[in-house]
């Protein structure tokens, strides 16, 4: 994934409602200051910090360690195990250290990541909800209580993001490589807005290792299938729930740190999910059900959308031959994107024409 430009603040929010743009784009999200109170909470509603593990001993030990040295103490810890080959679970069991808090589940067969993460909802109580994976940590002992305190400061808010980091293999920091937001203070930004925007520049501005949400339900199948057909990737289950969550809420931002992510090595940063050509497969798949939603509502939105989803993701030669097995349900797709751009561009001109026509008139 190539670095993405910030989003940079185009007025103040330190005191007043200002915008906030992402830099060499025309769109515009609105935002408000967000204040936390002080001092931050340790008791209230109840948050399930909900772990998915698969073959991380090494790494587990810490996370639950950073979650149960909390100051926000009322939590339950849910760990399930989907059927790792190493001692992630006993390694578990020995850093919870008998913590009744924490309760741990072994899956009978590998569900994976999407089925593991609906697992993980139905074993679990709180009606605020952190996922966390098992190699990642929280880099501050008041993260959950920055969290709460920012969803709890007024019913509109679906989910908290925030600022996050990098740690290597070791626990380590690293460099930063991006932020999606670059602001002085905590905010509060439209909900709707936020999806549009990370659907239009085809980018995950919402955030996933650092969300803190609001329970909801993890329905999402439709969100991943395109034309009923199942994508069979997992790839942004997350930002399709998130974007759910959008639809009836806003979004709160902490200009913090509250989650260091783990990354093996530099090409990390540029492999896996984010280099995938199946990309197109899904963001298309995403797209079209955020639009059902509700999200890009303006015919000229979604053709941005769509016009990214291209730019973005057409770059074959960071694609090796194994990466391209695929290649003709993805081409069939691709051609499906510029149909479909094709049709836009066509409406919207005769619109316009419509428009000009009735004026003259």
């Amino acid at each position: 994934m190539s670095s993405l430009p910030p989003i940079e603040e185009t007025r103040g929010i330190n005191s007043v409602a200002g915008t906030l743009r992402a830099q060499h784009s025309r769109e515009v999200i609105t935002a408000r200051p967000l204040h936390l109170p002080d001092p931050l909470p340790t008791e209230g509603p109840l948050v399930s910090v909900l772990i998915p593990l698969y073959n991380h001993e090494r790494y587990i030990g810490e996370s639950l360690r950073s979650v149960l040295l909390q100051t926000y103490r009322s939590i339950e810890v849910v760990v399930v195990d989907d059927c790792s080959t190493d001692r992630s679970l006993e390694v578990a069991r020995d850093a919870a250290g008998g913590d009744p808090r924490v309760a741990f589940h072994q899956n009978r067969r590998n569900l994976g990541v999407v089925d593991n993460e609906g697992r993980l909802l139905e074993l679990s109580n709180g009606p605020l909800v952190k996922f966390l994976a098992a190699d990642d940590r929280f880099c501050m002992p008041d993260a959950l209580a920055r969290m709460v305190a920012a969803i709890e400061s007024e019913p509109g808010i679906s989910l908290v993001t925030s600022r996050w980091g990098w740690i290597d293999e070791n626990g380590d920091a690293l460099p930063e490589q991006w932020q999606f937001f670059s602001a002085s203070c905590d905010f509060v930004i439209d909900g709707m807005e936020l999806g549009n925007l990370s659907l239009m520049r085809c980018n995950n501005y919402i955030g996933g290792a650092q969300v803190f949400q609001r329970r909801c339900s993890y329905d999402i199948d439709d969100w991943l299938k395109l034309d009923g057909h199942d994508t069979g990737l997992g790839i942004h289950s997350d930002l399709a729930m998130h974007l759910k969550l959008l639809v009836h809420g806003n979004a709160a931002y902490l200009k913090d740190e509250t989650v260091q992510t783990r990354h093996f090595s530099t090409e990390q940063l540029t492999t896996t999910a984010y280099r995938n050509p199946q990309c197109i497969v899904i963001w298309y798949a995403v797209m079209k059900a955020a639009r059902l939603a509700g999200y890009l509502a303006e015919p000229w939105m979604y053709r941005q959308a769509l016009a990214s989803l291209l730019g973005d993701h057409l770059h074959f030669e960071r694609y090796t031959s194994s990466d391209l097995e695929d290649w003709e349900w993805m081409s069939e797709v691709i051609q499906m994107v510029a149909r479909e751009i094709g049709e836009l561009n066509r409406g919207i001109a005769l619109g316009e024409i419509n428009r000009e026509a009735a004026r003259i008139r």
